[in-house]
């Protein structure tokens, strides 16, 4: 199984078990660098799925925010300056 299904099966398992499990059905999704690519792909994938569905009770998408950062090197300026 490649990295993408993986992580969309993990938004999957989130999707249903987050009111459950963590007490709130408003989801967030966050990554730096290569995981915010996977976090974006990962809603993608969502989105299309839900888009999809054609059941006569369409459930609301879920994903309410996203935290896509990207952190490079030398992108903020450090905490504690050099001496």
């Amino acid at each position: 199984m490649s990295v993408r299904p993986c992580c969309e099966a993990a938004a999957m398992w989130v999707e249903a078990n987050a009111l459950g499990s963590f007490g709130t059905d408003t989801l967030i999704i966050g990554g730096e660098s290569a995981g915010g690519n996977l976090c974006a792909a990962t809603l993608l994938r969502r989105r299309d799925a839900f888009a999809a569905n054609k059941l006569p009770l369409k459930i609301p998408f879920p994903w309410k925010l996203a935290n896509l950062v990207y952190g490079g090197a030398g992108a903020t300026p450090p905490l504690i300056p050099d001496p």
